[in-house]
């Protein structure tokens, strides 16, 4: 599976993993060939999305060969705590699913 295909691959179950979970307005960023990630505070992120009831938008990472790192999920709950914002990371594994983190 080429790289473009893994993409649209895990871009697609992440957003079912979010409609599943009660986020609306699901927005992800393009992936052009120099800008892959929205850079927020030095972090990418690959998009965003609002969840119906909170009063805060969701900035997400998806990756689908890497977990995080223990000061990654550090950095982003310091975002978190200075902007009033949520910030999650998704891991795409073909036979695992999707694992989230920073819930």
């Amino acid at each position: 599976m080429n790289t473009r295909n893994k993409m649209y691959t895990s871009n697609s179950k992440v957003r079912k993993w979010l409609l599943e979970n009660n986020y609306k307005y699901i927005y992800l960023y393009p992936h052009l060939r120099f800008m892959k990630d929205y850079n927020f505070e030095k972090k990418g992120f690959d998009g965003h999305c609002w969840k119906e009831g909170e009063r805060f938008i969701t900035f997400f990472q998806v990756k689908s060969n890497e977990k995080p790192s223990k000061q990654t999920l550090m950095d982003y709950k310091e975002i978190e705590m200075k902007y009033f914002c949520k910030c999650l990371w998704f891991t795409v594994v073909d036979r695992k699913g999707v694992e989230v983190y920073g819930l």
